[in-house]
C-alpha cells in the first residue's frame, strides 16, 4: 500500500521539543532525585518519540492523521478540509488582529472531526498543506 505524506513537523520543531524534554526531565531529577528519573525520563522519551511521528498523510483508502499518541482514520472518499479560525489562540500583535489564528480539520462522514496538528497556526504554511492534502487525494483517487 503506497503512501503520500502530506506534511511532519520540521526538523527545527523536532529539536525544539527535544531540548525543551532535556531541559525539563533534567531539573525535574535535580529537584526529585533518582525516584523521579524512573518515571520522567520514560515520559520525556515518549513526548519527543509521539512528537516526531507526527504526521498527516493519504493512502489509497484512508486520509491518516498522527497527532501525539493518537492516529486517526478517515475515509478517502467522504473526507473534507475544513480552514477555520482558531478560537484559542490569542492575536500576536495588532496587525496580527486582523488576521486571526486558524486551525485545519478533517472530516468524514462517520462524523469525525480531526485536528491536524502538523498544520500550524499562523502564516502561509497551513495553506500549502491544505493544498498538498487536496492533491495527494485527488492522486490517490485517481490510481483506484
Amino acid at each position: 500500500m503506497e503512501e503520500i505524506v502530506v506534511a511532519r513537523p520540521d526538523r527545527s520543531a523536532v529539536a525544539v521539543v527535544a531540548v525543551g524534554v532535556l531541559v525539563i526531565v533534567t531539573a525535574a531529577v535535580n529537584v526529585g532525585g533518582w525516584r523521579t528519573a524512573i518515571w520522567m525520563v520514560p515520559l520525556g522519551v515518549a513526548t519527543l518519540y509521539w512528537f516526531a511521528e507526527m504526521k498527516l498523510s493519504v493512502t489509497s483508502e484512508s486520509v491518516v492523521v498522527v497527532n501525539f499518541a493518537s492516529r486517526k482514520y478517515l475515509d478517502l472518499t467522504t473526507v473534507q478540509i475544513v480552514d477555520q479560525a482558531h478560537p484559542l489562540t490569542w492575536p500576536v500583535d495588532d496587525t496580527e488582529r486582523e488576521r486571526a489564528a486558524r486551525a485545519l480539520y478533517l472530516t468524514d462522514e462517520s462524523g469525525q472531526r480531526v485536528r491536524v496538528a502538523v498544520a500550524p497556526s499562523r502564516g502561509h504554511q497551513l495553506d500549502t498543506i491544505a493544498e498538498a492534502l487536496y492533491r495527494a487525494i485527488a492522486t490517490m483517487q485517481a490510481e483506484r
